[in-house]
């Protein structure tokens, strides 16, 4: 096409647009930490999550990607209508109603009118209203890679008072090239070219796939603000993880299991509370059916827990005698309750006959407590 952009041409445009390029002397100006912290500059409140905790930053970049059929689609409408009424999504912090616009350019149109639809008919949030809006014609053919289309874009972003654009896939949406260093950059700039055309801090959210090795493709967890991973699970079940969150320590690398739910939307899966019986009972029956095993395949086999926990475990059932650590003491074996440090630990449930005469007391024959070398 005649207004598609050259991919060097473009970058050296986005760069130079508003900034002075090379050739043209600049000023430097420094200020202290003080006087810079000091300035508040509009622009830090989030579209996602709290001010000082952002997930998703105005005027951002974010991702989510994932593998066909993992429920990215599906997942970026469910943000939309979040958004759009203005309500938390998946225990993340929404704090007022944005204008969104989705943007798909993959697939018919008529099957995505009625996904939205029967996301309409089963939302019981407050009401999206006209904040939620979706572009009809051109249908999947949006490119930002050409200027005619970086236009009319940011024509609606501005009559519209457009906060967020969520558009995929990537790979028909303007990104020119596989997603090298350079071609993420760039494809950035575009979006930012947007942004200015527009006159808005508009965000950008892009949908993504995954590469063959399950990881985003191409070179984008140093690029953008947030980059978020979908997985499908089987069953009903998907999994986000919360790849990179850049302003946000209490969300980076966060995951969340999520059960689908009718209408076209996922709530965070209630997995029940694993009780101290139920991980002791779990404990047990490894070394059970393991006589003699150390502590690191059992951490491995219990799962669903933290490893201090398991380990508080282990020291009740060692100090009860029902599990029970093999030691060689000056060439002899014997029975303790405890892991002494840097000595491998040699675990039996306390029950195993094989260890029965270690228990015993020399001089009665009967059981006797295990030692206690703590």
């Amino acid at each position: 096409m005649q207004d598609e952009i050259n991919l060097t041409a473009t970058y050296n445009t986005a760069l130079q647009n508003g900034e002075p390029n090379e050739e043209t002397p600049i000023e430097l100006r420094d200020v202290t930490a003080f006087e810079f912290a000091g300035v508040a500059e509009p622009g830090a409140e989030p579209i996602v999550g709290n001010v000082g905790d952002v997930v998703i930053p105005i005027g951002g970049d974010a991702m989510m990607y994932g593998d066909g059929g993992a429920g990215k689609t599906t997942m970026g409408i469910d943000l939309g209508f979040h958004l759009g009424a203005g309500r938390d999504w998946l225990g993340l912090p929404i704090a007022t109603a944005c204008t969104v616009l989705l943007v798909e350019n993959e697939g018919p149109r008529p099957p995505f009118r009625e996904k939205v639809g029967r996301k309409l008919a089963a939302w019981t949030g407050p009401e999206v209203g006209d904040r939620l809006r979706i572009i009809e014609e051109p249908w999947a053919k949006l490119n930002l890679a050409r200027e005619s289309h970086q236009a009319a874009l940011a024509q609606v972003i501005a009559l519209r008072s457009i906060d967020v654009v969520i558009i995929g896939p990537l790979a028909t949406s303007g990104m020119l090239g596989a997603g090298t260093p350079q071609e993420a950059r760039i494809f950035l700039a575009l979006c930012d070219g947007v942004r200015q055309l527009s006159g808005r801090p508009v965000t950008f959210i892009v949908i993504h796939h995954e590469n063959k090795g399950g990881k985003v493709s191409g070179a984008w967890e140093g690029a953008g603000d947030t980059l978020m991973h979908v997985t499908g699970m089987g069953h009903g079940r998907t999994r986000l993880y919360l790849q990179k969150v850049r302003w946000s320590s209490t969300w980076h690398a966060r995951k969340l299991d999520l059960r689908w739910t009718e209408g076209e939307g996922f709530e965070i899966e209630d997995k029940p509370e694993v009780s101290d019986d139920d991980l002791a009972a779990a404990i047990t029956a490894f070394v059970a059916a393991h006589p003699g095993t150390a502590w690191v395949p059992v951490e491995k086999a219990v799962k669903g827990v933290s490893g201090q926990r398991k380990r508080d475990i282990r020291t009740r059932l060692l100090a009860t005698g029902e599990l029970v650590n093999i030691i060689i003491d000056n060439g002899v074996e014997r029975a303790v309750n405890d892991i002494p440090e840097r000595k491998p630990a040699r675990l039996h449930v306390g029950s195993d006959p094989t260890i029965t005469h270690l228990c015993l007391d020399p001089d009665t024959g009967q059981t006797q407590p295990v030692l206690d070398l703590g």
